[in-house]
């Protein structure tokens, strides 16, 4: 029986040092651990960006290493929905429910002997892959962009999503430079992380619609829902919104039934497989697309892989770039690209993550557990 015996819930800082510019320090990975009496070991790990290192891991141990024991892995989510709507009302973070629940889907393939795409309905047997990088928010100059879009060219990304740090006139010069660069071949999107007004979104997303860009991603603040539908209006190239955490189920879910913005960013490894899928399935049952997005290691946006090859829609998957400042020692991914820039749909069990226990443990400090 896949029955519950052990959730562990653990942190290790590990290098590379750095994931955001002005940041110093190792940074810190959450691990979840699950056990069962059959011998399956479901797994998620989860960039901890909190002011505390153990604070994640404390948060999904006391909730859940007692109140899941003795249950079955294949029922989830149906089960443990009460418990995570119970966690949820009482203000733990989506980001602690998505650890836990991407465990529990990571367990519940692997009962069923099934890559986690697979589970969820799979559609697509690999994904174009584009470079999505913060190490420009550090650079000074439009020359020290281009090369860094250069560098990912030539490492195989099928496209390059910018991030720039001017003001709207400056980000549109410098993506008039990178266009000019690499001609029309070269595919590009922009995501200025939410910083314009809604006058300054119209003019930068009409330059954007000339250079021919992909989508025009986050250009106003989160909170700024209903003027998404203004911009809307005005513009013909596809606005993407919103990565930040900051939207209710009901905010994506009016944006999905009115198709503003035309396409949906979700992220399943801070969001949870259970609410991305779900919100997919509206989305894409309304027409529209879902974009999803990688953030910190490579082995919390493979979920997000797992559930964009389910999405009917094609979409991308993005590789946080370098790729070497986003994997985590111990941990191997299935989520490198071919030479043509694509993604395969990974085929081992679960999410495919490849765990050296004997390297992490030793390096783990697991809540609760005595030493």
């Amino acid at each position: 029986m896949p029955s519950i015996e052990k959730v562990e819930a653990g942190f290790m800082s590990y290098e590379p040092a750095v994931q955001w510019p002005d940041r110093d320090g190792p940074q810190i990975a959450t691990i979840v651990r699950i056990r069962t009496a059959g011998g399956i070991e479901g797994v998620s790990v989860t960039w901890n960006d909190s002011p505390a290192s153990s604070l994640l891991a404390s948060t999904v141990h006391a909730w859940f290493a007692e109140r899941l024991a003795g249950c079955d892995v294949r029922l989830h989510p149906a089960s443990t929905e009460a418990l995570f709507k119970q966690a949820a009302w009482n203000g733990v973070s989506c980001v602690a429910l998505a650890a836990m629940d991407n465990a529990l889907w990571d367990a519940k393939a692997k009962a069923y002997g099934l890559p986690l795409h697979a589970v969820l309905g799979s559609r697509h047997e690999k994904l174009p892959i584009y470079a999505g990088s913060r190490a420009e928010l550090g650079m000074s100059s439009f020359e020290a962009v281009a090369d860094h879009v250069a560098e990912a060219r030539e490492a195989g990304y099928a496209a390059y999503k910018l991030h720039l740090w001017g003001g709207a006139e400056r980000d549109i010069a410098g993506c008039e430079f990178i266009r000019n660069r690499f001609g029309d071949d070269q595919r590009l999107m922009f995501d200025p992380l939410g910083r314009y007004s809604p006058g300054e979104s119209l003019q930068v997303a009409r330059v954007l619609e000339r250079l021919g860009f992909e989508w025009f991603e986050d250009p106003l603040p989160a909170e700024q829902r209903n003027a998404y539908r203004w911009l809307a209006q005005r513009v013909d190239i596809p606005l993407v919104a919103a990565d930040s955490l900051q939207w209710s189920w009901n905010d994506y879910l009016e944006a999905a039934t009115t198709h503003t913005p035309i396409m949906l960013r979700l992220d399943a490894g801070r969001q949870g497989i259970t609410f991305t899928s779900e919100m997919i399935a509206i989305a894409n049952a309304h027409g529209v697309r879902c974009e999803i997005h990688a953030f910190g290691p490579e082995a919390n946006s493979v979920a997000g892989l797992h559930t964009a090859l389910a999405q009917k829609p094609l979409s991308y998957y993005e590789g946080c770039f370098p790729r070497r400042s986003f994997e985590i020692p111990g941990i191997e991914v299935p989520t490198h690209h071919d030479r043509d820039g694509h993604v395969a749909a990974p085929d081992a069990p679960g999410l495919g993550l490849d765990c050296d226990w004997t390297y992490l443990d030793a390096r783990t400090t697991w809540v609760g557990r005595p030493y």
